[in-house]
């Protein structure tokens, strides 16, 4: 009796990695595609943390850090929001306006680790009952809750101002 013809294991796998890196250029081309309408970059929700926002890349590295890929360049935003609105302004060319979303995105992360770390020092230095401690870091507590709230509002404003830009375009 006749055999029939079978494919050998290493020939297998070559057809299978082909046929994988074949489905994953189809699929980055109609990503791309749907990535743009109009001219204008769009924000898709591929998973729950994972985004594309035209030719741009957002990925959750963890709780509290988002980072945007493009171009072999990684940025790390603390907020999704702010990921994803300084992706619009950057290829709707509002370059002032992304470079104030990286700032006061940046500036909230350093206010808010600073005012949670005298926080715990705070909590230390209560339970150990040190009065200089206790002094010293309820003034750094207090003064890096100025600077958390104050980092807070500057990016507040740039949000609104980023959903203003997005709601009626690019005005130039």
């Amino acid at each position: 009796m006749a055999k029939l013809p079978t494919l050998k294991k290493s020939e297998i796998d070559q057809v299978v990695t082909l046929a994988i890196a074949k489905i994953k250029k189809w699929t980055d081309k109609e990503i791309t595609k749907l990535s743009f309408k109009e001219g204008r970059p769009q924000c898709l929700h591929l998973t729950d943390d994972h985004f594309r926002v035209g030719n741009h890349t957002i990925k959750k590295v963890n709780e509290g850090c988002w980072r945007l890929s493009y171009d072999e360049t990684d940025y790390d935003f603390m907020f999704k929001t702010s990921a994803i609105n300084w992706s619009l302004a950057k290829q709707l060319h509002l370059f002032e306006l992304a470079t104030s979303l990286k700032y006061a995105d940046q500036q909230y992360a350093v206010h808010y680790a600073d005012f949670v770390l005298f926080k715990a020092r705070l909590e230390t230095a209560l339970k150990k009952g040190d009065t200089w401690d206790i002094q010293r870091y309820e003034a750094r507590k207090k003064q890096s809750q100025t600077r958390y709230l104050e980092a807070n509002a500057r990016l507040q404003k740039c949000m609104r101002n980023a959903k203003y830009y997005k709601l009626i375009g690019n005005p130039s």
